[in-house]
C-alpha cells in the first residue's frame, strides 16, 4: 500500500488550520486480476470538519470535493485519461452539525511499470487555489509468480451493498487508512490477495502472520500464527488483529506465504503506530482544543538550536517543497519562522494527533543520532540515517567492516519498499576515519546506482581509476557478492 497523507498549504497558522481548507489522506492498494492484470484502488478518505458545506438543489449542506488525478508511466509520460471527478457526501440540514468523515474509490488499471501520481484538491465551498500534492509507486507484478497485494485496515464491514460502498469480496467495507490506532480501537480488520500459489510444487502453503516490534525487531509471541491453506490462482486473506495488548510504539504487520518447506514464497507489511496519548475521538469544527497540547509545546521552543534540529531532522520524510524550506532556512530562518514550519508539518500530517506522531518519529531521530552519529553530522544527516528515517530498519542487514581489500561496507535489505520489493542499500566508508557510511548504490529507482559500486569498495586495493572498469577483483577473505545477493 502506498499511503500518502494529504498536505495542508505551508504557512498557515495553526489556528486556522481546520477552517483553511480540506484535509484529506489518499491511499493506493495494489491488486490483480487473473488473465486481466494488475489494477489499483485510489481511495480518498476527507476529513469532514475540514470541508466548507455549500448548500446544494435538495435544500441541504453538502460537503462538495472537486478531485484531478493523473498517472504518469516512467514518472514522465502522462497515461490518458487524467481523472476528473467531484464527490458530493450525504447533506445535513444544519452547516454547524455537519463534520462526518467521508471518502471516494476510484479503480484503475495499470501495466508493470514505475508511475508518479499526481492529485490536485479544491473545496469547492471555499474560494480558495487548488491544493496539489505527488508520490511515485511501482506496479511489479507479470502475472507469473506468486504474489500479495496490499494490505488494507478495515474499519467496518457489512453483507449490506448499496451503489455507494466499496466492495472487496461480497462485502462492503469502510477501509481505515490513518497509519495509527488510538487507545480507544481495540481490535482492526485486515484484508489481502494472494495470486498463483497454484504455482508452488505442492498443493498446499503455509499462511504465516505476524506483529513485529520495529524498536527491537522482535515479533511479538501473541501476533503469531501459522494455518495451511489450499493453493489456487487467487487466496483471499481475511483476519482480525487484536490491538489490546500493545504498548505504546511503532509496529510491523505481516502476512507470509511459506511453501512446505516453510520457505517464504511472497510477503506483504503494513506499519503502524500505538501513540502515547490517546487521541480525540472527534473533532470539534472551529476548535483549537485538538492542537492545544502541541500548540503549546511548540509555542515553548525559543532556542534556535534546538529549533534547527527539529526542522532538519524532519528532511528524511519531507515533501519537494518541504525539504527546499528546510534547505533555505535550517541555517538562516528566524525562530518564528522555523516554528511556524514546524507546527504546520506535523499538522498537516495529522491534525488529530501531532503531538503523538512527533513523540514516535522523535524516538526514531534519537536511535539514529545515537546509531549513526558522528563527530560531523547528527545521525539524521546521514546517509544511514536518511533511509532508516525514511523506510524504516531493514529487514537484513549486513556489516562488514574487516574484509582484508574492502573499505568498511553495509548492506540493507527491505523486503517490501514503497518503490519495489527486494530494496537494497549498499553504505561505505571509505575515508576509514569518521565512521560516516556514505550510500555507494541502491537497486531502488531514483537512489545512488552507480553501476561501478563494488570495484569502488574495493579501491582500497585498486587505486588505480579505470572508468571502464565495474567489477572489483576475488579476494581472500571478500564474500561482497555473496552478501549483496543473499543478505543475512
Amino acid at each position: 500500500m502506498i499511503r500518502l497523507i494529504f498536505p495542508l498549504l505551508i504557512g498557515l497558522s495553526v489556528s486556522n488550520l481546520l477552517d483553511a481548507q480540506p484535509r484529506a489522506m489518499v491511499s493506493i492498494f495494489r491488486y490483480y486480476v487473473p488473465e486481466k492484470g494488475n489494477y489499483a484502488d485510489i481511495i480518498l478518505m476527507v476529513d469532514g470538519s475540514t470541508v466548507e458545506p455549500v448548500l446544494m438543489d435538495d435544500s441541504l449542506m453538502h460537503a462538495h470535493m472537486e478531485v484531478t488525478y493523473a498517472f504518469y508511466k516512467d514518472f514522465n509520460d502522462l497515461i490518458h485519461p487524467y481523472r476528473k471527478f467531484e464527490i458530493v457526501a450525504p447533506g445535513s440540514e444544519r452547516e454547524e452539525n455537519y463534520h462526518p468523515d467521508f471518502f471516494d474509490v476510484q479503480t484503475i488499471e495499470f501495466r508493470p511499470g514505475n508511475y508518479r501520481f499526481d492529485m490536485t484538491i479544491k473545496d469547492k465551498g471555499f474560494p480558495m487555489l487548488p491544493t496539489k500534492t505527488s508520490t511515485n509507486f511501482p506496479i511489479e507484478f507479470d502475472g507469473k509468480v506468486p504474489y500479495m497485494s496490499d494490505i488494507i485496515w478495515i474499519a467496518k464491514e457489512d453483507t449490506i451493498i448499496s451503489p455507494r460502498d466499496y466492495v472487496k469480496q461480497g462485502y462492503a467495507i469502510k477501509p481505515y487508512l490513518k497509519p495509527w490506532f488510538s487507545p480507544d480501537i481495540k481490535s482492526i480488520k485486515y484484508y489481502a490477495e494472494i495470486y498463483n500459489t497454484h504455482r508452488i510444487s505442492s498443493e498446499v502453503f503455509v499462511l504465516h502472520s505476524y506483529v513485529k516490534d520495529i524498536k527491537n525487531d522482535k515479533i511479538l509471541d501473541f501476533t503469531e500464527s501459522y494455518r495451511r491453506v489450499k493453493c489456487d490462482r487467487v487466496h483471499i486473506v481475511k483476519g482480525s488483529l487484536n490491538l489490546s495488548s500493545f504498548a505504546p510504539g511503532t509496529y510491523l504487520f505481516t502476512v507470509e506465504a511459506l511453501d512446505k518447506n516453510k520457505q517464504l514464497v511472497t510477503a506483504r507489511g503494513i506499519q503502524f503506530y500505538i501513540p502515547d496519548i490517546e487521541a480525540p475521538k472527534e473533532i470539534v469544527r472551529n476548535s483549537e482544543s485538538t492542537v492545544d497540547e502541541f500548540t503549546a509545546m511548540v509555542n515553548g521552543l525559543s532556542n534556535i538550536d534546538t529549533l534547527r534540529m527539529y526542522v532538519g531532522c524532519l528532511r528524511p520524510i519531507s515533501l519537494n517543497d518541504e525539504q527546499a524550506f528546510i534547505d533555505a532556512k535550517k541555517k538562516k530562518g528566524t525562530v518564528e519562522e522555523l516554528k511556524d514550519f514546524f507546527s504546520d508539518f506535523w499538522i498537516n500530517r495529522d491534525s488529530l494527533n501531532p503531538m503523538g506522531m512527533w513523540k514516535v518519529y522523535k524516538k526514531e531521530v534519537d536511535l539514529v543520532n545515537n546509531e549513526f552519529g558522528n563527530k560531523i553530522e547528527r545521525g539524521y544527516e546521514t546517509d544511514m540515517g536518511s533511509v532508516y528515517l525514511k523506510y524504516g530498519k531493514p529487514n537484513q542487514r549486513v556489516q562488514r567492516f574487516n574484509e582484508p581489500s574492502s573499505y568498511p561496507y553495509e548492506i540493507w535489505q527491505y523486503y517490501q519498499h514503497p518503490m519495489q520489493s527486494n530494496a537494497k542499500y549498499v553504505f561505505y566508508n571509505p575515508d576509514l576515519v569518521s565512521n560516516s557510511f556514505e550510500l555507494l548504490y541502491s537497486n531502488v529507482r531514483g537512489e545512488a546506482n552507480n553501476r561501478r559500486w563494488q570495484y569502488l569498495l574495493q579501491q582500497r586495493d585498486l587505486p588505480e581509476n579505470n572508468v571502464d572498469r565495474n567489477e572489483g577483483e576475488e579476494h581472500w577473505g571478500g564474500r561482497i557478492d555473496d552478501f549483496y545477493d543473499n543478505p543475512r
